[in-house]
């Protein structure tokens, strides 16, 4: 029979070694977190005046900060995680890699009008891996979840559009974030926090849908995204009926005579 105590002193040298390298992570995560904060307050000098006019030098200043600072910050934490053990260690930092992923997003689309996709992000952006096999790498939530923080944050970036004079911007969030929303609508997505925070980007969505169409009633605009007028209610047909919460036409009213 085993003698307890040499079992005991096996079992806090395994709780110990574990322990040394939850602290190694958290040591590596509070920097790439401070960094990330960073990186946060360049974008935001996007929503003012002073910022709006130089969005593209504030894109490129946040991107050469997420590649000379954050990246070799990743890598670190990245081989402070044991590659077998990810998901012992993953609700650790998995919302900073959602962070991360909005980040990267929402400067690519400063830059490029465009999506990013979740193996750019991995491989071009963060430099890790896509899949379980590659040890430390992004997952599908985690990527999905940062789009969503990048649709709230240009939900915002519309109405400052419209106050600092640009009027077509607003139309081009309006057609991304209409494309996110559809791309989100195939996800059979459960009652869990990504499920949450979907419900956030319908509302996103309504709110850049109302910015466009005022635009568009003041002769702003040039080409409103298909779609936009119709979910307004804004119907030829002068008997349709006031559309409902979800952007669906309400009940047609009938004619007299």
């Amino acid at each position: 029979m085993a003698n307890v105590s040499e079992v005991f002193r096996d079992y806090a040298e395994s709780i110990e070694a574990e322990h040394e390298v939850r602290e190694k992570v958290r040591d590596k995560l509070r920097v790439i977190e401070t960094l990330a904060r960073e990186s946060s307050a360049m974008l935001q000098h996007v929503h003012q005046p002073s910022g709006f006019a130089k969005i593209a030098d504030i894109t490129a200043q946040a991107e050469r900060h997420l590649v000379d600072q954050i990246r070799p910050a990743l890598a670190e934490l990245s081989s402070s995680v044991p590659a077998s053990q990810f998901y012992r260690y993953y609700a650790m930092f998995n919302y900073t890699l959602m962070r991360l992923c909005h980040l990267c997003s929402l400067i690519h689309f400063l830059k490029e009008g465009q999506l990013l996709t979740r193996a750019a992000t991995a491989q071009d952006w963060l430099q890790i891996g896509q899949s379980r096999a590659d040890g430390f790498y992004l997952e599908v939530d985690d990527y999905l979840g940062g789009l969503i923080q990048t649709s709230n944050e240009l939900a915002r970036f519309a109405v400052n559009c419209v106050t600092n004079q640009d009027f077509e911007r607003p139309v081009q969030i309006c057609e991304f974030l209409s494309t996110l929303l559809a791309g989100f609508r195939l996800l059979n997505l459960k009652n869990d926090n990504l499920r949450k925070k979907f419900d956030s980007l319908k509302y996103d969505m309504k709110k850049v849908e109302e910015v466009v169409y005022d635009l568009s009633i003041r002769g702003l605009t040039k080409s409103p995204p298909t779609g936009a007028l119709e979910d307004k209610g804004t119907s030829p047909n002068p008997s349709q009926g006031t559309p409902n919460a979800e952007g669906d036409d309400g009940p047609v009213k009938p004619q007299d005579g």
